[in-house]
């Protein structure tokens, strides 16, 4: 190799403190600093700071097909995000699991995750009207999911919308007929 070659081909930016390979998508300078600096706080364990700059990221005015070049960083913070949101929720931990699924529902509402968990929390939470919206925009982005239809009817069950629940479980045991509390509570 002459000495030359094993240097990164350009910079992207005096001041980003990155050096662009050619295979690299073409972005300013500035996103460059942005997907350098996601790339660093994903290593060092912040989603949430990750996430803060995912979204100054998407502000900096790039096209969708830019955003897409760079989609395997959504999808990194998107895991990072629900892997902690899932460990709150699961250690009773609510305020944590909040922040966490309100910033998946922020960075990917097309997903149904983040409305499921936000939808569980609601319900242990008492607010059943709010659960039931979280929980059917969780059907919407997934359809053919058996849990959202089941923890749906349960929620509906509850505000006394029983012929919704029935409804729902019967959609639920269309999809996943195995699923014994769906025949329980039906």
């Amino acid at each position: 190799l002459k000495p030359d070659e094993s240097a990164p081909e350009r910079a992207v930016g005096e001041d980003s403190g990155y050096f662009k390979p050619e295979d690299e998508p073409d972005l300013t300078p500035s996103a460059w600093a942005l997907v350098g600096q996601i790339r660093e706080l994903l290593s060092s364990g912040e989603p949430i700071e990750a996430a803060r700059a995912w979204r100054r990221l998407a502000a900096e005015g790039m096209t969708p097909a830019q955003l897409f070049t760079v989609k395997d960083l959504k999808e990194s913070i998107y895991n990072a995000l629900l892997g902690e949101g899932k460990e709150a929720y699961e250690a009773d931990d609510f305020d944590t699991a909040t922040e966490r699924f309100n910033l998946l529902i922020d960075i990917e509402p097309g997903r149904y995750e983040g409305h499921f968990y936000k939808g569980l929390l609601l319900k242990a939470d008492g607010k059943l009207e709010y659960a039931q919206a979280f929980l059917t925009q969780a059907i919407l982005a997934a359809p053919d999911e058996a849990e959202l239809f089941y923890h749906r009817a349960i929620v509906r069950s509850r505000v006394d919308d029983l012929e919704g629940a029935l409804r729902d479980l019967d959609m639920c045991l269309t999809h996943n007929p195995r699923l014994v509390n769906a025949y329980y509570n039906r």
